[in-house]
């Protein structure tokens, strides 16, 4: 569906944008992303702004594996939110 690798889109899914959708996403949303991430802060930005209620968090020293490159900080992220909406 990608092609020959994630930097050469010419599969089938080349010209897939669901971001007029995105408003349509209810539950509560984490959004993550790393300051050197592939899927960079623009398009992390984009996906937070598109989902109501939304939160977004950077990880500031990290690429596209914050959950690895500054795991202690992403629990605690991930803990926080989780906590926030467990009944």
């Amino acid at each position: 569906m990608n092609g020959p690798s994630e930097f050469h889109v010419i599969g089938t899914i080349k010209d897939w944008d669901i971001r007029h959708r995105l408003g349509e996403i209810k539950a509560p949303t984490l959004v993550t992303s790393g300051r050197y991430d592939e899927a960079t802060p623009a398009i992390a930005e984009t996906v937070h702004k598109g989902i109501p209620g939304s939160t977004w968090v950077l990880f500031e020293n990290s690429s596209h594996s914050s959950h690895v490159e500054e795991a202690e900080r992403y629990m605690q992220v991930l803990g926080a939110f989780i906590s926030k909406y467990d009944s």
